[in-house]
């Protein structure tokens, strides 16, 4: 008679929405079939003694940029997969940048197939939802994509072909894109930065001669992404969207989140790891290695963060992991201007959060009290 199953891991602490509690998984097909009490009989084909360990489910990383296909020298689908794994992702949500954008219903079915051979964990798409193709969103949302992305910001001019269809300038076509993501009932996430306002600053930095690592940051103060985040909700309050704030920087950001949920605005938020472990000060320290955007934040803000996700106002932690090669990052040091924003995540998410786990849960159990 075969075992019963294909997996047992005995011995460790089960982590879930419940609590830690001592316990046995047992699998079966790839899926978790049991979860049984300590010492339980269970006959399985392969055992894994997990004594003195935590048992915790595979992590879902909702925010990916493998950009696969696109610079292999960079990533590729098995590299990135392969950290995610590694880091105890088990799951990533693929955003839609790439040589073969995702941006039509056409372009989601290639792109899954060009994914698909080296995928060593789960994977989705996040469809591109821009000026240019309103039309297709419909088309992506039957081909099977999970979300939808906006980025309301000019694509680096070197970048556009990866770009294609996923940005949005126009104020009046914007209203058109919310409006065509709130018609399929899938997430609408946008990056939220106010290009106008950023790009200004930038050139007032550049015209003092401030090129520095910290030139970034005051480029791209908070009310940059705050007067963005403003806008969205209203638009997704006219439009019943369901917004999805990713990499949310500011506290400020978070409490007009918030503030939009009490007016019944249906609306969730993201923040990533950088925004909660580094502060501006490595931008000093390091230039174009520590440049994302949004960009980094003053010691304050990152401790005021910290507070918002304890209240529950920030919803899940993603990477926005965005690998790029150290050539390309030291650009920074000539002019931080000139080097690639984006910072890589897949295998340090899981072990930050869950060494940190203190920093925020005492707040949110007084908050749920």
């Amino acid at each position: 008679m075969p075992p019963s199953y294909d997996l047992v891991v005995r011995g460790g602490t089960l982590v879930t929405g419940r609590g830690a509690v001592p316990g046995t998984v047992a699998v079966r097909d790839g899926r978790v079939a049991a979860v049984l009490p300590p010492g339980a009989a269970a006959d399985a084909t392969d055992t894994v003694d997990a004594a003195g360990l935590h048992v915790l489910p595979g992590v879902i990383d909702t925010h990916v940029h493998t950009r696969h296909p696109g610079v292999p020298e960079r990533e590729d689908f098995e590299s990135g997969t392969t950290a995610a794994a590694a880091g105890g992702i088990t799951t990533v949500l693929e955003m839609p940048i790439s040589m073969v954008p995702t941006n039509s219903a056409a372009a989601v079915g290639r792109r899954v197939s060009a994914m698909q051979p080296g995928a060593l964990v789960d994977f989705g798409l996040y469809g591109g939802a821009g000026d240019e193709n309103v039309d297709e969103v419909a088309g992506q949302a039957d081909a099977g994509v999970v979300a939808f992305k906006t980025f309301l910001q000019p694509p680096p001019p070197a970048r556009l072909d990866e770009f294609a269809g996923l940005w949005s300038l126009d104020p009046a076509a914007r209203r058109d894109v919310v409006r065509a993501v709130a018609a399929t009932g899938l997430p609408h996430a946008f990056h939220c930065e106010q290009a106008p306002l950023y790009l200004a600053l930038q050139r007032r930095l550049e015209a003092a001669g401030r090129t520095d690592g910290l030139a970034h940051a005051e480029s791209r103060p908070p009310i940059v992404e705050e007067t963005s985040v403003a806008e969205v909700l209203a638009l997704a309050a006219e439009a019943g969207a369901h917004a999805h704030v990713v990499h949310l920087s500011s506290p400020r950001s978070a409490d007009l989140v918030r503030d939009a949920r009490a007016r019944g605005v249906r609306v969730t938020a993201e923040t990533c790891p950088p925004y909660l472990f580094l502060t501006e000060q490595a931008l000093a320290v390091h230039a174009g290695f520590a440049e994302c955007n949004p960009p980094l934040r003053s010691a304050a803000d990152v401790e005021a963060l910290w507070r918002k996700l304890g209240e529950g106002l920030i919803d899940v932690v993603g990477t926005d992991h965005s690998p790029f090669l150290e050539e390309e990052k030291a650009r920074g040091a000539g002019s931080i201007f000139l080097a690639p924003p984006g910072l890589a995540g897949l295998e340090v998410l899981v072990p930050l959060m869950s060494s940190s786990w203190r920093r925020s849960a005492p707040r949110r159990h007084a908050a749920d009290s």
